[in-house]
């Protein structure tokens, strides 16, 4: 069907636009629209907003200069008199003065606009003057009394007051978030009077210094460049840069310079917005502690906390893996800071009390922790090859931090600077402060996620038993995984060892939501790269304390998402699962049904119990082992060294042909001229091997692969060649395998070319499993695709590409055969047969279980040829079913998991919030000032309705009903959807 018909209508204003009643118009429709029928008349009044003034639209007077003010509603134009009294609550707004027939910019000072502090804006006592006597007072001083004053040349638009000692008042620069200010401020001078700071902040402006105030932020101001310091990862010099702007767009320069004083006051705005938020200004009587490691650090809201969001019973309820703690740690390299040559240190006011580490005991802990040199366990992963390598003119390289892995939520104190790379005592000190902070040592257990725990986890109970400021309970169970995205990049064993697809109670968190966490966070590192150490601290602190609040503000959305998530994933799991177990006998489901039961029990203490996971197969030295092991012998026979490189190389030469044809079709003539220099500098190195041979007259054989080893019924081989008239570059080698007549003192390379190409064949075979085994997945998701049909969508892009990968290596296989048999090696490795395209179809049984016939069908020869329990008694088969019906148990398991813990967190959640609304309860008692109790009365409210959103929520788009216990739904208004 397409769209509905969009009526046309008549807009009485714009006789010859028409509009389109229709919910169906894009964006872009309503762009064309504006620009064809809008512009003009919208340009048009926009220009009439500039009309000469011609009498005051308050009093009525005429006067021939008038001023209009830019922020009040319709732009009023006002006489000196009505301009000064509307503003007296409103002495920000922008003004402009009608002026030699043009409107200039000028400021409220100018009508006589003052600040009076103490007393609710009204003039102090003191003073024995009122209002109005005041603001004349101020602008005859400055010679405007009956004039205003005369903006023609005056280029800062009169910015500041020519005169601003005023008596007992004076002029102060207020900075607002429409630019800069400079007002008569008049303090109150009674007996009882607040000292002057307390004066300002008591009428919302905040001082930069104490005792000769001269310059003050209002709130709002700092509020909104928190927001966009935090939120925008806006420099205190672009923000300052936009008030100047905003101030005298024509000569911004002329406008004051505040950009040092923003960032120390807003400094000291963020630490007291922390300290009123966490309690720590109710003290009535006595001076407030100071905050511990943590306690002004907002942490995950629905992560299992025994005694702030977990029912009394919890430790007796079912499923207690439901209630371990699961974290992540990264390192990141991008948050580094360039080293300061300057003797200014700074100050931090946090200093550990949110999510940095208090700087005096890491340091402490650096300085007494050793690095100890440790075999690696597994790929050569460049976290710890670069452990200790530094970075020129850097004092700190990066930072590593923990968060909880399921939410994304940074753990207090757990963030710690990395001086080098990424070393095993940033790490221990992290995930000890995390498990710490979030009172890990009350829960079951501890699951904890990291790059490379493959070898962090070998020697971390000795490490932590070793280090002085490490502290991890000795009795906390511990369970080290790998995130999904990194584990891949491990050795094969390393899967099911750490991958949390495999690790009970795990759920379908991946491991890896650090890393969207650090994409958001990186926006900083330009602005912290140049702060002091102390500065850079906080700020960090404050841009973890907002992704932390702001992952808070969405978790309800979250949650309700990733709980329809799970309804629809977990019954796609478990329809897979079902399919496949109807294929399993039942003595094969208890077998191995014990076997993962067993396997997960003795993790714990071995994770080497994990690897049953994997598909057994006799050990086969690989190609690369093969070729390091021969160059290492070399010295024991008669040959020079290096002939087994030499060997190699012309093997893997041999392959190049099919490696680039895939996508050789832009570039041919590049990549051939390559191989061509390859192929020469292959012939001179085999000059200097064997100077006495000319290489160039032995006599070769071609290769043969003419063997069609196409799917389907349309043969693609040609078409994977792109140029085969190129015998250059395809001309056969001087090998061994390819000489008719072995020349005299190669007969121990021969025995060197059979080793390589008993390598090169296992090799190949392996790849070919891997392959064909991905197609029959495919297939398996995809079954339209295995019917005889050849329309060119992108649904076959996948299988093409795989047809084409398992056609090269096919190749690789008849010709790497063909040398074996020049070579004499078939009779002596028999498993190695003839390979056609019959033998790498798609396995039926993976893809279409239940298939008719398949009872009598065998299965390939590749796919035995390895197997414990010898060729041709399809236990590669059995192998397949197994591991394949364990990953599909494992991953059924993870959505029901995920199911129940997104139905606990739901509860937890409202839990966390009345946990919140009670503590703040306990704050109004403490109160020294009824506006500390209204704000302990106001934060109360916010965690109820917090609660209530939840649990409204929850009910309706879930189903699920949480005990909220006293909270009051009844008179609660459902969110909107």
């Amino acid at each position: 069907m397409g769209r509905p018909a969009k009526e046309r209508c008549v807009c009485p204003s714009f006789p010859n636009a028409h509009t389109f009643i229709s919910g169906s118009k894009t964006s872009h429709d309503y762009m064309r629209e504006w620009l064809d029928q809008y512009c003009h008349p919208f340009l048009q009044a926009v220009l009439r907003q500039d009309r000469p003034p011609t009498s005051c639209e308050n009093c009525g007077t005429s006067h021939e200069s008038l001023w209009r003010c830019l922020d009040c509603e319709s732009l009023p134009h006002l006489c000196r008199t009505c301009c000064k009294t509307s503003h007296r609550r409103h002495p920000f707004h922008r003004i402009e003065l009608y002026q030699d027939n043009v409107w200039r910019s000028a400021f409220l000072w100018q009508v006589g606009s003052i600040v009076c502090l103490g007393h609710r804006g009204a003039p102090c006592p003191g003073y024995r003057r009122s209002r109005d006597e005041l603001e004349d007072m101020c602008i005859r001083f400055n010679g405007i009394l009956f004039e205003p004053p005369d903006l023609k040349n005056d280029f800062s638009n009169g910015h500041l007051p020519g005169e601003c000692d005023l008596g007992r008042g004076r002029v102060v620069t207020f900075v607002h978030t429409n630019g800069f200010h400079y007002l008569p401020v008049f303090p109150c001078s009674c007996e009882r009077a607040l000292e002057e700071p307390l004066q300002h902040i008591e009428s919302g402006y905040y001082p930069a210094t104490f005792k000769h105030v001269s310059t003050v932020f209002t709130f709002r101001l700092l509020q909104h460049f928190h927001l966009h310091r935090v939120d925008a990862h806006m420099a205190s010099e672009s923000y300052c840069s936009i008030l100047s702007r905003l101030t005298n767009y024509t000569f911004p320069f002329l406008s004051p310079d505040r950009k040092r004083e923003l960032s120390r006051v807003w400094q000291q705005f963020n630490y007291l917005e922390a300290l009123r938020q966490f309690g720590f200004g109710f003290h009535a009587g006595s001076d407030p502690p100071r905050p511990a490691q943590g306690a002004l650090a907002l942490w995950c809201a629905v992560c299992p906390q025994p005694g702030v969001n977990l029912p009394k019973d919890w430790i007796f309820q079912a499923d207690p893996w439901r209630f371990w703690r699961y974290l992540v740690a990264d390192g990141n390299f991008v948050l580094n800071h360039l080293l300061r040559y300057s003797r200014e240190q700074g100050v931090s006011l946090m200093d550990g009390a949110a999510f940095m580490a208090e700087i005096t005991r890491y340091t402490r802990h650096l300085e007494n922790v050793q690095d100890p040199k440790e075999i690696p366990t597994c790929n050569a992963h460049r976290a710890i090859a670069n452990r200790n390598k530094s970075k020129k003119g850097y004092d700190c390289t990066g930072i590593m931090a923990s968060a909880c892995a399921r939410h994304g939520c940074f753990a207090p104190g757990s963030v710690c600077d990395m001086q080098l790379g990424e070393k095993q005592a940033h790490g221990d000190y992290s995930l000890c402060q995390a498990a710490k902070t979030t009172r890990a040592n009350e829960t079951p257990g501890v699951l904890f996620a990291y790059d490379v725990n493959c070898q962090f986890c070998v020697n971390f109970r000795s490490r932590v038993l070793k280090g002085r400021y490490l502290d991890f309970p000795s009795n906390l169970a511990l369970v080290f995984l790998i995130g999904l995205f990194h584990v891949h990049g491990h050795k094969e064993e390393c899967l099911p060892r750490f991958a949390p697809t495999f690790c009970p109670g795990a759920g379908v968190a991946s491991g890896e939501i650090i890393e969207s966490l650090w994409s958001t966070l990186n926006g900083i590192a330009g602005i912290i790269r140049t702060m002091t150490l102390a500065n850079r601290s906080d700020l960090l602190d404050a841009c973890m304390a907002d992704s932390n609040l702001k992952k808070l503000q969405g978790m309800v959305s979250f949650l309700v998402r990733q709980y329809s998530r799970a309804q629809v994933e977990g019954e796609l799991a478990e329809t897979a699962f079902r399919m496949l177990n109807e294929e399993v006998h039942e003595p094969d489901r208890a077998k191995w049904s014990a076997m993962m039961d067993a396997a997960n029990i003795a993790r714990a203490e071995d994770v080497k119990s994990m690897d049953v996971y994997c598909v057994e197969q006799n050990s086969v030295e690989c190609r690369k082992v093969a070729e390091e092991r021969l160059g290492m012998e070399e010295n024991k026979i008669p040959t020079p060294t290096g002939t087994t490189a030499w060997l190699a190389s012309g093997i893997q030469l041999q392959e190049a042909h099919g490696a680039w044809t895939d996508d050789a079709k832009n570039d041919v003539a590049a990549k051939t001229e390559a191989l061509i220099a390859r192929i020469e500098s292959w012939n001179e190195e085999g000059d200097k091997l064997f100077p006495s041979l000319d290489l160039a007259q032995i006599k070769l054989d071609a290769v043969s692969d003419s063997e069609c080893v196409c799917q389907g019924q349309v043969c693609q081989c040609k078409r994977d060649i792109p140029n085969p008239e190129e015998g250059d570059v395809y001309a056969t080698l001087p090998l061994p395998s390819s000489t008719d007549l072995l020349p005299k003192g190669w007969d121990h390379l021969k025995s060197i070319e059979e080793k390589l190409r008993e390598a090169q064949a296992t090799e190949i075979l392996e790849a070919l499993r891997e392959e064909v085994g991905f197609k029959s997945c495919l297939y398996r998701e995809n079954r339209q695709f295995t019917e005889e049909k050849r329309e060119r969508t992108r649904m076959y892009d996948a299988i093409n590409k795989v047809d084409r990968t398992i056609r090269y290596h096919s190749r690789r296989y008849i010709q790497c055969r063909w040398a074996m048999g020049r070579l004499g090696m078939l009779a002596k490795y028999p498993q190695f047969e003839v390979l056609t395209r019959d033998h790498v179809r798609p396995v039926t049984a993976v893809f279409q279980p239940n298939a008719r016939g398949q009872r009598d069908i065998s299965l390939s020869w590749i796919w035995t040829y390895r197997t414990k329990g010898g060729k041709g008694t399809k236990a590669y088969l059995k192998e397949l079913y197994r591991v394949s019906w364990i990953r599909a148990i494992s991953r059924r398991d993870r959505w029901k998991e995920e199911t129940k813990l997104l139905t606990s967190e739901m509860s937890w959640f409202v839990r966390y919030c009345l946990y919140q609304r009670d503590e703040c309860a306990k704050w109004e008692p403490r109160s020294d000032s009824l506006g500390a109790e209204a704000f302990s009365r106001g934060r109360r409210d916010m965690w109820r309705r917090m609660a209530v959103f939840g649990a409204l929520e929850f009910s309706k788009r879930c189903g699920i009903d949480v005990d909220i216990r006293d909270v009051d739904l009844v008179n609660a208004t459902p969110p909107s959807t």
